[in-house]
């Protein structure tokens, strides 16, 4: 989740892919090439404008299927982290936003209402038995009850506030371990912590121009 600074990088946004399991976006990403270049103009265009650096979140090496040039990513393994936090809630609303009612209208702005909400169901269902070996069978058999509940009622009502119950759990049972591992791991990188609000007027104050 990238925060509103101009010297910010949206590598998600380049790569069209919001990252996880469940980043796919209804359209396809770029190719590889496509995906280079646009990011060395992003670079070059807020370097020239004379930030002296530059915000990107701290991805993995792969976007979806798109890779992090290798001198970029080695990079930013070097460089100092901000930490930025959230309550569950706040998440799950995130979550809920960009990743269900958001993808839900991509699908159904590229297809229709019919076909594009099934392909948007389809993604989302798919997106959770990618990760069914490392949630376990038991609790991804509840899961994807949960999900399969709220893309009915999704489906039949307009209602997408049924999806808050899985997501919560998936944020709370299976991502909270892997990012508690990640700060600890990191620990000796982090030179700020806080909420969007003071992250963001941190970040300002150091990317000036």
């Amino acid at each position: 989740m990238i925060v509103d600074v101009a010297a910010a990088v949206d590598l998600e946004g380049l790569a069209r892919h919001r990252g996880s399991a469940f980043g796919r976006r209804a359209q396809a990403q770029p190719p590889q090439i496509d995906f280079e270049n646009a990011l060395a103009i992003d670079l070059l265009r807020r370097t020239d404008a004379g930030y002296r650096a530059l915000v990107v979140e701290d991805e993995g090496r792969f976007i979806g299927g798109r890779d992090l040039p290798m001198a970029l990513w080695q990079r930013m393994q070097a460089s100092p982290l901000v930490w930025l936090e959230a309550s569950l809630e706040e998440r799950v609303e995130r979550v809920l936003r960009d990743y269900v009612q958001g993808l839900a209208l991509e699908h159904i702005d590229r297809l229709g209402p019919v076909a594009g909400f099934e392909a948007y169901a389809t993604r989302l269902r798919d997106a959770m038995a990618a990760i069914s070996r490392r949630l376990g069978g038991e609790r991804y058999a509840r899961l994807s009850a949960l999900l399969d509940q709220a893309l009915i009622c999704q489906a039949e009502q307009g209602e997408a506030g049924l999806h808050r119950g899985w997501i919560e759990v998936l944020l709370r049972d299976y991502y909270d371990p892997m990012y508690a591992y990640q700060q600890q791991s990191r620990a000796a990188r982090i030179v700020f912590r806080g909420d969007r609000a003071a992250v963001t007027a941190w970040l300002r104050e150091r990317s000036v121009r």
